[in-house]
């Protein structure tokens, strides 16, 4: 199993808790108990899987300032 299949595991495994949890009406600390897992990963991933993201998605942005220096001339800044 490659790691993007891993993570897609996770994510899938993850899903099934959560979707679990939403259908026995179980407080997160009962339901975690009972199913013996983390509490804090409990809440990360419901917090992960809620905005949409995950590992393979956290990769770094570039931000690009374009600056006129007039007449044809442009000058491009690339941070990170």
């Amino acid at each position: 199993m490659n790691k993007q299949e891993f993570q897609t595991s996770k994510e899938a495994t993850w899903r099934n808790h959560l979707a679990r949890h939403a259908a026995n009406g179980k407080s997160i600390a009962g339901f975690c108990r009972d199913e013996a897992i983390s509490q804090a990963n409990f809440h990360i991933w419901r917090t992960k899987l809620a905005n949409g993201t995950n590992e393979r998605a956290a990769a770094p942005t570039l931000a690009s300032t374009f600056i006129d220096l007039g007449g044809d001339a442009v000058l491009t800044i690339t941070r990170r």
